[in-house]
């Protein structure tokens, strides 16, 4: 899985929730990635600097290119414990995975061979949110909070198409800008991000959601479908009283119902219902939301 289109202050999250050309080099000495294990939940909420964060847990493999420098690996291994932490924190499942960067540019993450993802050192070293922070962030989310549930791969087709990248696109939002206190290069906070996100929304109204949903949504609709999928993502946590807890529920179901029994049990409405509401509210600019 790949792209990367994705703030939250610690307060007001609170109010919502609780191909490598070298043999790469192992950043931490690890168990085998096969074997995964839980690591305990922080104790408090880390904050986004490197003496505050805790360290990465054994469980978590990372390796580099040897060509990488070692101040490079270190920068963005600051990157993956903050972002690590933060999904921990907001109920995403903390097993052990691996994380491989490789010259090139992409990232991807599946459930294959035990939960892993990877990221293309292109992206790391750009200096701006979506480069560097968001393509680590993006693919830690598909693992922590959607992977390490359903332990399955190719959950594009086990899930709702735009559900997949969406829901991970927000989450990814989140943990930027609580670390950064802005996203894309922009400070924003939490409340900001979601009214311009909704407000872009409105510019494909007319595209079914229910279009959106198959495995190969992302060919179909290339413009569309990331910016429709994120809009509804974040529709369908303001509209459910559980907010991003039910997003968690919802995945943790699927490792045994179908997506639309799990969607029901987890958002309280079936997906036709909440399709209706949001092509209802889509053309006024989602005013049970935003008003």
């Amino acid at each position: 899985m790949k792209q990367f289109t994705v703030f939250l202050s610690v307060s007001f999250f609170l109010s919502i929730c609780v191909s490598t050309t070298a043999e790469p080099s192992v950043v931490h000495t690890a168990m085998p990635a096969t074997t995964l294990t839980s690591t305990p939940r922080p104790t408090s909420t880390p904050r986004p600097t490197a003496t505050a964060t805790p360290m990465l847990p054994d469980s978590i493999i990372v390796t580099f290119p040897d060509t990488e420098p070692r101040a490079e690996q270190n920068r963005i291994k600051t990157t993956i414990d903050q972002a690590y932490w933060f999904y921990v924190w907001i109920g995403c499942s903390p097993d052990g995975f691996t994380i491989k960067f490789y010259d090139g540019e992409g990232g991807y993450s599946d459930y294959s061979n035990g939960a892993w993802m990877e990221v293309g050192l292109s992206a790391t070293r750009q200096d701006d949110y979506i480069g560097f922070t968001g393509a680590i962030s993006h693919e830690m989310a598909h693992v922590m909070c959607q992977h390490q549930f359903t332990r399955r791969g190719n959950l594009g087709s086990l899930d709702l198409r735009w559900l997949t990248e969406g829901v991970v696109n927000y989450f990814s939002a989140m943990e930027q800008i609580a670390r950064n206190g802005g996203y894309g290069g922009v400070r924003m906070n939490v409340k900001t991000w979601e009214a311009e996100t909704l407000r872009a929304g409105m510019n494909y109204c007319t595209l079914p959601l229910s279009a959106l949903e198959p495995s190969n949504a992302h060919e179909k609709y290339p413009k569309e479908y990331w910016t429709a999928g994120e809009v509804a993502s974040v529709f369908l946590v303001r509209t459910t009283p559980e907010g991003m807890k039910a997003i968690i529920k919802y995945y943790t179901l699927l490792s045994t119902l179908s997506k639309e029994q799990a969607f029901f049990q987890a958002f309280g409405k079936t997906k036709e219902e909440f399709n209706r509401q949001y092509h209802d509210e889509c053309p006024e600019g989602f005013p049970s939301v935003t008003k």
